[in-house]
Protein backbone atom coordinates (compact mmCIF):
# COMPACT_ATOMS: atom_id res chain seq x y z
CA UNK A 1 0.00 0.00 0.00
CA UNK A 2 3.12 2.36 0.03
CA UNK A 3 2.23 5.60 -2.87
CA UNK A 4 5.88 5.76 -3.24
CA UNK A 5 6.36 9.48 -2.22
CA UNK A 6 7.79 8.49 1.22
CA UNK A 7 9.79 5.84 2.78
CA UNK A 8 7.53 3.70 4.76
CA UNK A 9 8.72 1.05 7.64
CA UNK A 10 6.33 -1.82 7.80
CA UNK A 11 7.15 -3.85 10.88
CA UNK A 12 5.20 -7.06 11.56
CA UNK A 13 6.10 -10.31 13.48
CA UNK A 14 5.25 -12.54 16.54
CA UNK A 15 4.69 -11.49 19.84
CA UNK A 16 6.30 -14.91 21.58
CA UNK A 17 5.95 -14.83 25.07
CA UNK A 18 3.77 -15.16 27.96
CA UNK A 19 1.92 -18.21 30.19
CA UNK A 20 -0.72 -19.14 27.13
CA UNK A 21 2.17 -19.39 24.98
CA UNK A 22 4.22 -22.13 27.39
CA UNK A 23 0.79 -23.82 27.65
CA UNK A 24 0.24 -24.18 23.93
CA UNK A 25 3.88 -25.45 23.38
CA UNK A 26 3.39 -28.18 26.52
CA UNK A 27 -0.02 -28.90 24.70
CA UNK A 28 2.30 -29.70 21.82
CA UNK A 29 4.57 -31.62 22.90
CA UNK A 30 7.34 -29.41 21.77
CA UNK A 31 9.75 -27.58 23.39
CA UNK A 32 8.81 -23.55 23.89
CA UNK A 33 11.41 -22.07 21.65
CA UNK A 34 10.95 -24.81 18.67
CA UNK A 35 6.74 -23.60 19.21
CA UNK A 36 7.77 -20.62 18.44
CA UNK A 37 10.41 -21.24 15.97
CA UNK A 38 7.20 -23.03 13.90
CA UNK A 39 4.65 -20.61 14.25
CA UNK A 40 6.83 -17.74 13.32
CA UNK A 41 7.92 -19.77 10.32
CA UNK A 42 4.18 -20.63 9.42
CA UNK A 43 3.80 -16.40 8.93
CA UNK A 44 6.63 -15.68 7.03
CA UNK A 45 5.70 -18.06 4.94
CA UNK A 46 2.27 -16.85 4.71
CA UNK A 47 3.96 -13.13 3.94
CA UNK A 48 5.59 -14.87 1.36
CA UNK A 49 2.97 -16.86 -0.36
CA UNK A 50 1.04 -14.01 -0.48
CA UNK A 51 3.59 -11.26 -2.12
CA UNK A 52 3.30 -9.32 1.24
CA UNK A 53 6.60 -7.44 2.09
CA UNK A 54 7.82 -5.99 5.48
CA UNK A 55 10.70 -3.86 5.89
CA UNK A 56 11.81 -5.99 9.22
CA UNK A 57 9.96 -8.84 10.86
CA UNK A 58 10.40 -8.96 14.55
CA UNK A 59 10.22 -11.65 17.14
CA UNK A 60 10.05 -10.65 20.54
CA UNK A 61 12.63 -13.63 21.56
CA UNK A 62 15.33 -12.30 19.80
CA UNK A 63 18.14 -11.30 21.89
CA UNK A 64 18.20 -7.87 19.94
CA UNK A 65 14.86 -7.12 21.82
CA UNK A 66 15.20 -8.91 24.90
CA UNK A 67 18.51 -5.99 25.19
CA UNK A 68 15.61 -3.31 24.15
CA UNK A 69 13.19 -4.35 26.98
CA UNK A 70 15.96 -4.78 29.76
CA UNK A 71 17.18 -1.18 28.81
CA UNK A 72 13.49 -0.15 29.14
CA UNK A 73 12.60 -1.66 32.16
CA UNK A 74 15.83 -0.03 33.28
CA UNK A 75 15.00 3.74 32.74
CA UNK A 76 11.85 2.92 34.33
CA UNK A 77 13.47 2.08 37.46
CA UNK A 78 15.91 4.63 37.02
CA UNK A 79 13.26 7.40 36.88
CA UNK A 80 10.73 6.37 39.39
CA UNK A 81 8.10 5.17 37.07
CA UNK A 82 8.32 1.40 37.84
CA UNK A 83 8.47 0.47 41.65
CA UNK A 84 7.36 -2.56 43.52
CA UNK A 85 3.97 -3.07 44.91
CA UNK A 86 1.46 -5.78 44.64
CA UNK A 87 -1.45 -6.81 43.15
CA UNK A 88 -4.80 -8.27 43.57
CA UNK A 89 -7.30 -8.99 41.28
CA UNK A 90 -9.29 -10.68 38.25
CA UNK A 91 -6.97 -11.93 36.16
CA UNK A 92 -7.30 -13.87 32.71
CA UNK A 93 -4.73 -16.26 31.25
CA UNK A 94 -6.09 -16.08 27.90
CA UNK A 95 -6.13 -12.00 27.59
CA UNK A 96 -3.05 -12.28 29.70
CA UNK A 97 -4.52 -9.26 31.71
CA UNK A 98 -5.89 -8.30 34.85
CA UNK A 99 -9.05 -6.96 34.66
CA UNK A 100 -11.08 -4.13 37.00
CA UNK A 101 -13.71 -5.61 39.08
CA UNK A 102 -16.32 -3.49 37.81
CA UNK A 103 -15.66 -4.67 34.05
CA UNK A 104 -15.62 -8.56 34.76
CA UNK A 105 -18.91 -10.67 33.41
CA UNK A 106 -20.39 -13.00 35.60
CA UNK A 107 -21.97 -16.28 34.58
CA UNK A 108 -25.34 -17.47 36.37
CA UNK A 109 -22.91 -19.96 37.95
CA UNK A 110 -20.82 -17.59 39.72
CA UNK A 111 -17.98 -18.02 36.69
CA UNK A 112 -16.21 -14.92 36.03
CA UNK A 113 -15.15 -13.70 32.96
CA UNK A 114 -13.10 -11.19 30.46
CA UNK A 115 -15.23 -8.45 28.85
CA UNK A 116 -12.96 -9.17 26.11
CA UNK A 117 -12.76 -12.49 25.05
CA UNK A 118 -15.20 -14.54 27.68
CA UNK A 119 -12.53 -16.87 28.78
CA UNK A 120 -12.72 -17.26 32.67
CA UNK A 121 -10.89 -15.34 35.07
CA UNK A 122 -9.17 -16.19 38.68
CA UNK A 123 -8.75 -13.79 41.94
CA UNK A 124 -4.98 -13.59 42.24
CA UNK A 125 -2.84 -11.40 45.05
CA UNK A 126 0.29 -11.51 43.91
CA UNK A 127 4.14 -9.42 44.24
CA UNK A 128 4.67 -7.09 40.84
CA UNK A 129 5.95 -4.27 39.73
CA UNK A 130 4.09 -1.33 38.80
CA UNK A 131 3.93 1.43 36.37
CA UNK A 132 2.78 5.11 37.45
CA UNK A 133 0.12 5.22 34.51
CA UNK A 134 -1.50 7.48 37.39
CA UNK A 135 1.41 10.17 36.61
CA UNK A 136 0.57 10.66 32.79
CA UNK A 137 -2.98 10.02 32.40
CA UNK A 138 -4.21 13.82 33.08
CA UNK A 139 -1.40 14.73 30.61
CA UNK A 140 -2.45 11.99 28.30
CA UNK A 141 -6.22 12.96 28.27
CA UNK A 142 -5.56 16.66 27.67
CA UNK A 143 -3.32 15.91 24.81
CA UNK A 144 -6.27 13.59 23.19
CA UNK A 145 -8.95 16.43 24.05
CA UNK A 146 -6.65 18.54 22.36
CA UNK A 147 -6.20 16.55 19.06
CA UNK A 148 -9.15 14.60 18.27
CA UNK A 149 -7.67 13.23 15.06
CA UNK A 150 -4.83 11.61 16.78
CA UNK A 151 -6.69 8.31 17.05
CA UNK A 152 -9.62 7.10 13.83
CA UNK A 153 -11.94 6.50 13.72
CA UNK A 154 -13.89 8.64 15.43
CA UNK A 155 -15.29 5.86 17.33
CA UNK A 156 -12.33 4.77 18.90
CA UNK A 157 -10.97 7.93 19.76
CA UNK A 158 -13.98 8.92 21.82
CA UNK A 159 -13.51 4.70 23.03
CA UNK A 160 -10.40 5.74 24.10
CA UNK A 161 -11.08 9.16 25.71
CA UNK A 162 -13.76 7.29 27.78
CA UNK A 163 -11.37 5.22 29.11
CA UNK A 164 -9.33 7.79 29.80
CA UNK A 165 -11.82 10.15 31.90
CA UNK A 166 -12.68 7.41 34.07
CA UNK A 167 -9.37 6.51 34.77
CA UNK A 168 -8.76 10.50 35.74
CA UNK A 169 -12.49 10.08 37.52
CA UNK A 170 -11.30 7.05 39.86
CA UNK A 171 -11.01 7.73 43.63
CA UNK A 172 -7.60 6.08 44.60
CA UNK A 173 -5.54 6.89 41.40
CA UNK A 174 -1.92 5.95 43.10
CA UNK A 175 -3.26 2.30 43.57
CA UNK A 176 -5.67 0.55 41.27
CA UNK A 177 -4.59 2.55 37.77
CA UNK A 178 -0.67 1.97 37.97
CA UNK A 179 0.03 -0.83 35.78
CA UNK A 180 1.23 -4.60 36.51
CA UNK A 181 3.87 -4.84 34.57
CA UNK A 182 5.41 -8.27 35.17
CA UNK A 183 4.01 -11.56 37.03
CA UNK A 184 5.37 -14.08 39.34
CA UNK A 185 8.74 -15.81 37.88
CA UNK A 186 6.95 -19.23 38.46
CA UNK A 187 3.81 -18.59 37.08
CA UNK A 188 5.10 -17.14 33.70
CA UNK A 189 8.31 -18.49 33.24
CA UNK A 190 8.65 -17.90 29.43
CA UNK A 191 9.12 -14.32 28.96
CA UNK A 192 11.96 -11.91 29.88
CA UNK A 193 13.29 -11.81 33.31
CA UNK A 194 12.92 -8.55 35.32
CA UNK A 195 16.81 -6.89 35.04
CA UNK A 196 16.60 -6.59 38.88
CA UNK A 197 14.74 -9.41 40.42
CA UNK A 198 14.89 -12.48 38.56
CA UNK A 199 11.65 -13.63 40.62
CA UNK A 200 9.74 -11.90 38.41
CA UNK A 201 9.00 -12.05 34.81
CA UNK A 202 8.00 -8.65 32.54
CA UNK A 203 4.75 -8.44 31.55
CA UNK A 204 3.78 -9.59 28.14
CA UNK A 205 1.97 -6.21 26.75
CA UNK A 206 5.00 -3.87 28.18
CA UNK A 207 7.62 -6.74 26.22
CA UNK A 208 5.30 -6.89 23.53
CA UNK A 209 4.78 -2.80 23.43
CA UNK A 210 8.82 -2.42 23.21
CA UNK A 211 9.18 -4.01 19.81
CA UNK A 212 8.63 -0.63 17.91
CA UNK A 213 11.55 0.68 19.92
CA UNK A 214 13.39 -2.20 18.73
CA UNK A 215 12.58 -1.96 15.18
CA UNK A 216 13.24 1.76 15.04
CA UNK A 217 16.71 0.90 16.44
CA UNK A 218 15.82 3.48 19.37
CA UNK A 219 18.81 2.54 21.49
CA UNK A 220 21.95 2.66 19.25
CA UNK A 221 23.98 3.49 22.49
CA UNK A 222 23.27 3.57 26.21
CA UNK A 223 23.46 7.27 26.06
CA UNK A 224 21.89 7.94 22.08
CA UNK A 225 17.76 7.46 21.21
CA UNK A 226 16.94 7.63 17.52
CA UNK A 227 13.23 7.20 17.90
CA UNK A 228 11.29 8.62 15.24
CA UNK A 229 7.35 8.87 16.21
CA UNK A 230 5.56 6.94 13.65
CA UNK A 231 3.42 9.03 11.04
CA UNK A 232 0.52 6.15 11.30
CA UNK A 233 0.61 3.16 13.63
CA UNK A 234 -1.78 0.68 12.86
CA UNK A 235 -3.57 -1.70 15.22
CA UNK A 236 -6.94 -3.73 15.43
CA UNK A 237 -9.53 -2.53 17.83
CA UNK A 238 -9.30 -5.09 20.12
CA UNK A 239 -6.09 -3.79 21.59
CA UNK A 240 -7.47 0.52 21.79
CA UNK A 241 -6.35 0.24 25.24
CA UNK A 242 -3.25 -0.61 24.89
CA UNK A 243 -2.31 1.22 22.22
CA UNK A 244 -3.64 4.77 22.87
CA UNK A 245 -3.16 4.70 27.04
CA UNK A 246 -0.31 2.15 28.13
CA UNK A 247 1.98 2.70 24.79
CA UNK A 248 1.56 6.71 24.48
CA UNK A 249 2.08 6.92 28.97
CA UNK A 250 5.19 4.10 28.08
CA UNK A 251 6.91 6.90 25.99
CA UNK A 252 5.81 10.09 28.30
CA UNK A 253 7.89 8.41 30.67
CA UNK A 254 10.82 7.74 28.48
CA UNK A 255 10.40 11.18 27.47
CA UNK A 256 9.57 9.92 23.82
CA UNK A 257 7.38 11.60 21.17
CA UNK A 258 4.33 9.91 20.70
CA UNK A 259 3.16 8.57 17.57
CA UNK A 260 1.53 11.17 15.14
CA UNK A 261 -1.75 9.13 14.33
CA UNK A 262 -3.80 6.15 15.60
CA UNK A 263 -5.37 4.30 12.95
CA UNK A 264 -7.64 1.36 14.44
CA UNK A 265 -9.23 -1.18 12.04
CA UNK A 266 -11.80 -3.44 12.95
CA UNK A 267 -12.32 -7.02 12.21
CA UNK A 268 -13.03 -9.48 10.01
CA UNK A 269 -16.32 -11.79 10.78
CA UNK A 270 -16.32 -15.40 10.11
CA UNK A 271 -19.85 -16.49 9.84
CA UNK A 272 -20.49 -13.17 11.99
CA UNK A 273 -18.08 -14.27 14.67
CA UNK A 274 -14.89 -12.07 15.02
CA UNK A 275 -11.35 -14.53 14.41
CA UNK A 276 -9.78 -15.77 17.81
CA UNK A 277 -7.11 -18.51 17.97
CA UNK A 278 -8.58 -19.43 21.16
CA UNK A 279 -11.98 -20.03 19.58
CA UNK A 280 -10.50 -22.01 16.95
CA UNK A 281 -12.25 -20.11 14.19
CA UNK A 282 -9.45 -18.57 12.44
CA UNK A 283 -9.44 -18.56 8.77
CA UNK A 284 -6.27 -19.85 7.02
CA UNK A 285 -5.31 -17.71 4.36
CA UNK A 286 -4.08 -20.55 2.23
CA UNK A 287 -8.00 -22.14 2.53
CA UNK A 288 -9.63 -18.57 1.94
CA UNK A 289 -7.30 -18.19 -1.71
CA UNK A 290 -8.20 -21.79 -2.62
CA UNK A 291 -11.17 -20.46 -2.48
CA UNK A 292 -10.69 -17.70 -4.60
CA UNK A 293 -8.98 -19.27 -6.85
CA UNK A 294 -11.66 -22.20 -7.43
CA UNK A 295 -14.77 -20.04 -7.42
CA UNK A 296 -12.96 -17.32 -10.21
CA UNK A 297 -11.42 -20.38 -12.08
CA UNK A 298 -7.68 -18.24 -11.91
CA UNK A 299 -4.26 -19.14 -11.48
CA UNK A 300 -2.87 -19.31 -8.00
CA UNK A 301 -0.82 -15.58 -8.38
CA UNK A 302 -4.05 -14.03 -9.25
CA UNK A 303 -6.12 -15.44 -6.63
CA UNK A 304 -3.80 -13.96 -3.94
CA UNK A 305 -4.35 -10.64 -5.48
CA UNK A 306 -7.70 -10.56 -6.19
CA UNK A 307 -8.08 -11.74 -2.22
CA UNK A 308 -5.62 -9.11 -0.62
CA UNK A 309 -7.46 -6.48 -3.14
CA UNK A 310 -11.02 -7.57 -1.79
CA UNK A 311 -9.47 -6.99 1.97
CA UNK A 312 -9.20 -3.59 0.95
CA UNK A 313 -12.27 -2.86 -1.45
CA UNK A 314 -14.81 -4.15 1.27
CA UNK A 315 -13.03 -3.56 4.53
CA UNK A 316 -15.13 -1.09 6.93
CA UNK A 317 -12.70 0.79 8.77
CA UNK A 318 -15.32 1.71 11.50
CA UNK A 319 -17.53 -1.62 11.05
CA UNK A 320 -16.44 -5.48 11.16
CA UNK A 321 -17.05 -7.18 8.00
CA UNK A 322 -17.94 -10.18 7.10
CA UNK A 323 -16.05 -13.08 4.05
CA UNK A 324 -18.78 -13.55 1.83
CA UNK A 325 -18.34 -14.99 -1.49
CA UNK A 326 -20.98 -12.90 -3.56
CA UNK A 327 -19.48 -10.16 -2.13
CA UNK A 328 -16.02 -10.99 -3.53
CA UNK A 329 -17.69 -12.00 -7.12
CA UNK A 330 -18.61 -8.24 -7.09
CA UNK A 331 -15.86 -6.62 -6.76
CA UNK A 332 -13.92 -8.23 -8.77
CA UNK A 333 -16.48 -7.65 -11.56
CA UNK A 334 -16.89 -4.58 -10.73
CA UNK A 335 -12.80 -4.11 -11.91
CA UNK A 336 -13.70 -6.15 -15.00
CA UNK A 337 -17.41 -3.99 -16.10
CA UNK A 338 -15.45 -0.99 -15.22
CA UNK A 339 -12.01 -0.26 -15.95
CA UNK A 340 -11.55 -3.78 -17.55
CA UNK A 341 -14.26 -3.37 -20.53
CA UNK A 342 -13.57 0.53 -20.79
CA UNK A 343 -10.02 -0.59 -22.22
CA UNK A 344 -11.04 -3.34 -24.65
CA UNK A 345 -14.30 -1.64 -25.70
CA UNK A 346 -12.66 1.81 -26.94
CA UNK A 347 -9.05 0.45 -27.54
CA UNK A 348 -9.93 -2.54 -29.79
CA UNK A 349 -9.24 -3.14 -33.58
CA UNK A 350 -13.29 -2.55 -33.89
CA UNK A 351 -12.99 1.58 -32.89
CA UNK A 352 -9.13 1.95 -32.72
CA UNK A 353 -8.60 0.40 -35.74
CA UNK A 354 -5.22 2.39 -36.80
CA UNK A 355 -3.41 3.27 -33.44
CA UNK A 356 -2.05 7.09 -32.91
CA UNK A 357 -1.20 9.46 -30.82
CA UNK A 358 -4.66 11.48 -29.30
CA UNK A 359 -5.04 14.94 -29.05
CA UNK A 360 -7.10 16.68 -26.73
CA UNK A 361 -8.22 19.70 -28.96
CA UNK A 362 -11.64 18.98 -30.40
CA UNK A 363 -14.01 20.50 -27.65
CA UNK A 364 -15.88 22.37 -30.43
CA UNK A 365 -16.99 19.53 -32.22
CA UNK A 366 -19.01 17.81 -29.52
CA UNK A 367 -22.58 18.93 -28.94
CA UNK A 368 -23.89 20.74 -25.48
CA UNK A 369 -24.87 16.96 -23.91
CA UNK A 370 -21.14 15.66 -25.03
CA UNK A 371 -19.83 19.15 -23.16
CA UNK A 372 -21.16 18.77 -20.27
CA UNK A 373 -20.01 14.79 -20.29
CA UNK A 374 -16.75 15.57 -20.91
CA UNK A 375 -16.50 18.63 -18.36
CA UNK A 376 -18.14 16.13 -15.69
CA UNK A 377 -15.56 13.32 -15.95
CA UNK A 378 -12.74 15.89 -16.15
CA UNK A 379 -14.01 17.50 -12.38
CA UNK A 380 -14.40 13.83 -11.46
CA UNK A 381 -10.70 13.22 -12.51
CA UNK A 382 -9.52 16.79 -10.68
CA UNK A 383 -11.13 15.98 -7.52
CA UNK A 384 -9.90 12.30 -7.55
CA UNK A 385 -6.26 13.06 -6.07
CA UNK A 386 -7.99 15.05 -3.33
CA UNK A 387 -10.60 12.55 -2.85
CA UNK A 388 -8.35 9.25 -2.62
CA UNK A 389 -5.45 10.76 -0.53
CA UNK A 390 -8.44 12.07 2.05
CA UNK A 391 -10.06 9.09 2.66
CA UNK A 392 -6.60 6.85 2.78
CA UNK A 393 -4.56 9.84 4.81
CA UNK A 394 -7.16 11.24 6.58
CA UNK A 395 -8.88 8.04 7.62
CA UNK A 396 -7.19 5.35 6.49
CA UNK A 397 -10.30 3.72 4.54
CA UNK A 398 -9.27 2.19 1.20
CA UNK A 399 -12.71 1.33 0.67
CA UNK A 400 -13.70 4.80 0.16
CA UNK A 401 -10.85 5.48 -1.69
CA UNK A 402 -11.30 2.81 -4.08
CA UNK A 403 -15.04 3.42 -4.60
CA UNK A 404 -13.60 6.99 -6.04
CA UNK A 405 -11.77 5.28 -8.39
CA UNK A 406 -14.16 3.16 -9.76
CA UNK A 407 -16.88 6.28 -10.21
CA UNK A 408 -14.29 7.70 -12.27
CA UNK A 409 -14.05 4.63 -14.82
CA UNK A 410 -18.10 4.21 -14.54
CA UNK A 411 -18.23 8.17 -15.07
CA UNK A 412 -16.16 7.26 -18.46
CA UNK A 413 -18.23 4.39 -19.47
CA UNK A 414 -21.43 6.75 -19.46
CA UNK A 415 -19.37 9.18 -21.55
CA UNK A 416 -18.95 6.13 -24.13
CA UNK A 417 -21.98 5.33 -23.87
CA UNK A 418 -23.37 8.43 -24.52
CA UNK A 419 -20.95 9.09 -27.55
CA UNK A 420 -20.89 5.79 -29.19
CA UNK A 421 -17.65 5.13 -30.79
CA UNK A 422 -18.51 1.95 -32.80
CA UNK A 423 -21.11 4.50 -34.82
CA UNK A 424 -18.44 7.82 -34.76
CA UNK A 425 -15.54 5.02 -35.90
CA UNK A 426 -17.55 4.62 -39.41
CA UNK A 427 -17.94 8.20 -40.17
CA UNK A 428 -15.11 9.94 -41.14
CA UNK A 429 -16.53 13.31 -40.73
CA UNK A 430 -17.10 11.92 -36.77
CA UNK A 431 -13.13 11.20 -36.31
CA UNK A 432 -12.71 14.17 -34.79
CA UNK A 433 -15.09 13.71 -32.13
CA UNK A 434 -13.84 9.99 -31.77
CA UNK A 435 -10.41 10.88 -30.70
CA UNK A 436 -11.53 13.43 -28.62
CA UNK A 437 -13.56 10.67 -26.73
CA UNK A 438 -10.46 8.46 -27.02
CA UNK A 439 -8.39 10.85 -24.99
CA UNK A 440 -10.96 11.03 -22.67
CA UNK A 441 -11.07 7.89 -22.00
CA UNK A 442 -7.00 7.40 -21.87
CA UNK A 443 -7.18 10.00 -19.16
CA UNK A 444 -9.72 8.33 -16.90
CA UNK A 445 -7.93 4.43 -17.46
CA UNK A 446 -4.22 6.65 -16.89
CA UNK A 447 -5.53 7.74 -13.25
CA UNK A 448 -7.20 4.93 -12.55
CA UNK A 449 -4.06 2.92 -13.15
CA UNK A 450 -1.95 5.53 -10.91
CA UNK A 451 -4.44 5.59 -8.27
CA UNK A 452 -4.61 1.77 -7.78
CA UNK A 453 -0.94 0.82 -7.88
CA UNK A 454 -1.05 0.93 -4.40
CA UNK A 455 -3.81 -1.97 -4.14
CA UNK A 456 -3.46 -3.08 -7.26
CA UNK A 457 0.20 -3.22 -8.43
CA UNK A 458 0.87 -5.95 -10.96
CA UNK A 459 -3.15 -4.76 -12.83
CA UNK A 460 -2.33 -1.51 -12.95
CA UNK A 461 1.61 -1.46 -14.53
CA UNK A 462 -0.06 -3.75 -16.79
CA UNK A 463 -2.54 -1.19 -18.06
CA UNK A 464 -0.14 1.62 -17.80
CA UNK A 465 1.91 -0.29 -19.68
CA UNK A 466 -0.31 -0.70 -22.78
CA UNK A 467 -1.25 2.82 -22.09
CA UNK A 468 2.69 3.57 -22.99
CA UNK A 469 2.52 6.01 -19.88
CA UNK A 470 5.87 7.30 -19.04
CA UNK A 471 6.93 5.38 -15.60
CA UNK A 472 8.43 8.20 -14.36
CA UNK A 473 4.95 9.39 -14.30
CA UNK A 474 3.22 7.20 -12.63
CA UNK A 475 3.45 8.88 -9.32
CA UNK A 476 0.21 10.35 -6.94
CA UNK A 477 1.26 13.65 -8.06
CA UNK A 478 0.13 12.92 -11.77
CA UNK A 479 -3.18 11.68 -10.76
CA UNK A 480 -4.87 14.72 -12.58
CA UNK A 481 -6.48 15.80 -15.76
CA UNK A 482 -3.77 16.54 -18.45
CA UNK A 483 -1.42 15.87 -15.63
CA UNK A 484 0.67 14.32 -18.50
CA UNK A 485 -0.20 17.07 -20.97
CA UNK A 486 -2.70 16.96 -23.78
CA UNK A 487 -1.35 14.74 -25.73
CA UNK A 488 -1.26 10.88 -25.59
CA UNK A 489 1.26 8.05 -27.19
CA UNK A 490 -0.02 5.27 -29.55
CA UNK A 491 -2.22 2.43 -27.94
CA UNK A 492 -2.30 -0.50 -29.46
CA UNK A 493 -5.32 -1.94 -30.29
CA UNK A 494 -4.90 -5.80 -29.01
CA UNK A 495 -5.76 -4.68 -25.24
CA UNK A 496 -5.14 -7.26 -22.40
CA UNK A 497 -7.34 -8.58 -20.51
CA UNK A 498 -7.21 -6.56 -17.14
CA UNK A 499 -9.61 -8.83 -14.85
CA UNK A 500 -11.14 -12.17 -14.58
CA UNK A 501 -14.71 -11.82 -14.54
CA UNK A 502 -16.39 -14.31 -11.97
CA UNK A 503 -18.94 -16.22 -14.14
CA UNK A 504 -20.52 -16.90 -10.93
CA UNK A 505 -24.00 -15.26 -10.07
CA UNK A 506 -25.55 -14.63 -6.35
CA UNK A 507 -23.60 -17.46 -4.74
CA UNK A 508 -24.60 -16.56 -1.34
CA UNK A 509 -21.89 -18.82 0.96
CA UNK A 510 -19.57 -16.98 3.66
CA UNK A 511 -15.64 -18.20 3.25
CA UNK A 512 -16.19 -20.30 6.20
CA UNK A 513 -18.92 -22.15 4.11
Amino acid sequence: MKNGRSPVTFSTGTDEHGAKVDQSAQLAGVSTLEFCNNISKTFKDAFDAFDIQYTDYIRTTEPRHVQVVEKVWSKLRQSGDLYEGSYEGWYCTSDESFILPDQVIKDEDGTVRSPTSGHKCEWLSEKTFRFKLSKYKHKLLAYYESNPKVIIPEERYNEAVIMLRNMCNNPDPNLELDLSVSRRRDRVRWGIPAPDDPSQTIYVWLDALCNYLTVSKTFTSDVEWTWTAPTVQVLGKDILKFHSIYWPALLMALGLELPKQLLVHSHWLVDGVKMSKSLGNVLDPYQAKTLVKDTLSVSDEVASRYFKYFLLRNANISQDSDFMIKQLNMRINELADNIGNLLTRVFSIKVHPNPSPLHFNHLEDLNQEEKDGCKDLIGQINSLRTDYAFHVEQNGDFRSAIECVVRVAFRCNHLVNMMQPWLLVKDENQHRKLEMLKFMVYESLRVCGVALRPVLPFESEKLLKHLNVDESTWSFDKIGFGSNGYDAPVVQNQSPILFEKSKVVNKNKSFSG
